[in-house]
């Protein structure tokens, strides 16, 4: 037999109750949708925008300490568009993992708008402590399982740091011919010959 197949009433009944219990989709006016649209579209804008003013900064950073503690110094070198700029600085009486966390700080100070940075170091507390630890110290009120997270005031810095730019920090193995980290390690060093004569 040709034609449809019979839909029993009580079917029937249970379809129009399952399709009176649907939300019937919204319909917008041109106007809200345009207004909808131009919303998007200037999120969009703005997002791109931001991402293309904020320029790629290399930041390659070294510390150095003559006995631990001891004086110590901290060297920089950013580079932007073939362009590079070098900072050092030190303490007569310091450690060498503060010479590290400084030599980073400062060289991010340079920076008088957002960046994107790619920060290159050979101190494992440095890399480490940007990408793996700082969010749980914070979190913990700056506290380790062993105690008060060391140098908090340096962290707390770094920390003020990575909200206004974008750092990838990237750990190199030192002393073994990066060339922007031997130059680091020579900034650091003759900070250091300063404080000895």
């Amino acid at each position: 037999v040709s034609g449809a197949p019979r839909v029993s009433r009580a079917t029937r009944e249970a379809d129009e109750e399952i399709r009176g219990s649907l939300e019937k989709p919204r319909v917008l006016s041109t106007s809200a949708r345009d207004g909808m649209r131009g919303q998007i579209t200037r999120a969009c804008v703005a997002t791109l925008q931001a991402m293309d003013t904020k320029p790629l900064i290399e930041l390659f950073t070294d510390g150095a300490c003559s006995g631990n503690p001891g004086p110590g110094g901290w060297g920089f070198i950013l580079r932007c568009d073939g362009v590079e700029r070098e900072g050092s600085g030190g303490e007569p009486r310091t450690t060498n993992n503060r010479m590290e966390l400084l030599g980073a700080i400062e060289g991010l100070r340079q920076l008088k708008k957002p960046c994107r940075v790619r920060l290159v170091s050979d101190s494992q507390y440095l890399v480490k402590g940007l990408s793996e630890w700082i969010d749980g110290w914070k979190r913990r009120g700056w506290r380790r399982k062993e105690g008060p997270v060391l140098n908090v005031e340096l962290w707390q810095e770094l920390d003020r740091l990575r909200a206004v730019h974008d750092i990838k920090p990237e750990w190199v193995r030192g002393h073994v011919g990066h060339p922007e980290n031997e130059r680091c390690d020579k900034l650091a060093v003759a900070v250091i010959d300063q404080y000895r004569d």
